[in-house]
């Protein structure tokens, strides 16, 4: 739902941007960035809760999925960003078609891993199957951008999936501790954000504050309120822009 709210917003915007002759590349970066980031704080509690939540929310005959959310997790927070930034530019230049290459080169990518490990690891191979996909389609989407303008794809995306992993694993670990109950899904899934938040404050602290006044921004658009640090936040926000 978070991704795709994002895709309504993103061709429009890249199509005043191709249009007013603007150099579209650091706002692909910008957007890679922030939307790697936000991802991030919903995908790492999410897995971090899925050895406790699947099964005491859904049953224990549900406990074999839980190997498919982790990889599948991955995958999202590889192609959601890519997907967001580089499908609406793509099309705002007219070069529609690479999105379809990139579905096409995504799915076989996606049998190929996911047939053979059904046979050897099970359902948890949907997941690696989906992560497959995710990097044949990420790629061809990078490579047909990059035909139109430069961008740097590693400095947005890396450090949020790292940080992302790190932090779900951790959380993993402490719900499988605590138990399948909800209340053990709940810490770990506080834990993976904590360690997610810290890692981003130490070593990514400028694209999570750029977030943070974004998100403010938004809530004070959304209610009409003015929200303590207005003034202040808003000059910040400028100067970053």
């Amino acid at each position: 739902m978070f991704i795709t709210s994002l895709w309504q917003i993103s061709y429009p915007g890249m199509s005043r941007l191709v249009a007013a002759k603007e150099d579209v590349g650091p706002t692909i970066e910008r957007v890679v960035a922030l939307t790697a980031l936000s991802a991030g704080l919903i995908l790492a509690p999410l897995v971090a809760a899925t050895p406790a939540w699947v099964p005491a929310l859904l049953g224990s005959q549900w406990t074999d999925a839980v190997a498919v959310i982790p990889p599948a997790s991955l995958h999202l927070m590889i192609v959601g960003p890519l997907s967001v930034a580089l499908i609406g530019y793509l099309w705002a230049v007219g070069d529609a078609s690479a999105v379809l290459r990139a579905t096409l080169v995504g799915l076989p990518l996606m049998a190929v891993v996911m047939i053979p490990l059904l046979m050897t690891i099970g359902v948890s191979a949907v997941g690696f199957g989906w992560l497959a996909f995710g990097v044949g389609e990420g790629t061809v989407l990078i490579r047909s951008a990059r035909k139109h303008a430069e961008f740097r794809i590693k400095p947005g995306l890396v450090p949020p999936a790292i940080f992302a992993v790190v932090g779900a694993a951790a959380g993993w670990l402490v719900s499988s501790a605590v138990g399948t109950t909800v209340l053990g899904g709940a810490v770990g899934g506080l834990v993976a954000t904590a360690v997610y938040l810290l890692a981003l404050w130490i070593w990514h602290r400028s694209t999570l504050l750029d977030v943070l006044q974004l998100g403010l921004r938004g809530l004070r658009q959304a209610f009409g309120a003015s929200l303590p640090g207005d003034a202040g936040s808003q000059g910040h926000a400028v100067s970053q822009s």
